[in-house]
């Protein structure tokens, strides 16, 4: 079983686990695998054992398992790479035109809601330096069980071994019956230089 971690401090921390079938189909643009997942929350080390907890599976997820199946005892080479970042107000929707960012930096998180715009529609796909992400999950903004919106969450993060000039550019998705059109609301990102 792979074991992957995410969230410090006050934020909660997610324990996902599970078995080998969902690592061997951990592409998130099907829905190849469909077992169970176990999850435990922790806030500052301590569990949570009453109230809700709501989290999204994507593209990230599916990175997270497969790496901690590779290597089960890994850790962040550097956990407090992000506390470096400077937040950049930079409110824009995905329209008729895309969104480019343009930065000069080591890495990027683009933060906004997740539940934007409940419940359908909301998939956007995602170029970095003109190339698209490598599955084309992109990004799926509204896609979130219950339907509430969550503000001030990563919708897409990337880094680089070193700083230098990038752009991130948001396209709209291919719609389809189920996802319906595109969506995407970024509130700005988080550079680290």
């Amino acid at each position: 079983m792979g074991e992957a971690t995410a969230g410090t401090g006050t934020v909660p921390m997610l324990l996902v686990g599970c078995d080998d079938d969902c690592i061997a189909d951990a592409d998130p643009a099907t829905a190849g695998w469909q077992g169970p997942v176990s999850v435990r929350a922790l806030v500052d080390g301590v569990a949570l054992t009453t109230g809700n907890i709501t989290f999204t599976i994507n593209g990230g997820a599916a990175l997270i398992q497969a790496a901690a199946a590779l290597d089960p005892h890994g850790a962040p080479a550097d956990p407090g790479f992000w506390r470096r970042g400077k937040f950049v107000d930079d409110n824009r929707r995905l329209d008729d035109t895309e969104v480019r960012i343009s930065f000069t930096g080591q890495a990027i998180a683009i933060m906004g809601s997740i539940g934007a715009v409940c419940c359908v529609t909301g998939h956007a796909r995602v170029f970095v330096d003109g190339t698209e992400t490598f599955n084309r999950t992109g990004i799926w903004q509204n896609m979130t069980s219950p339907s509430v919106q969550q503000p001030n969450q990563a919708l897409f993060a990337w880094r680089w071994h070193t700083p230098g000039p990038h752009t991130v550019t948001i396209r709209p998705g291919i719609p389809d019956d189920y996802e319906g059109g595109s969506f995407f609301q970024m509130t700005g990102y988080l550079v680290v230089r």
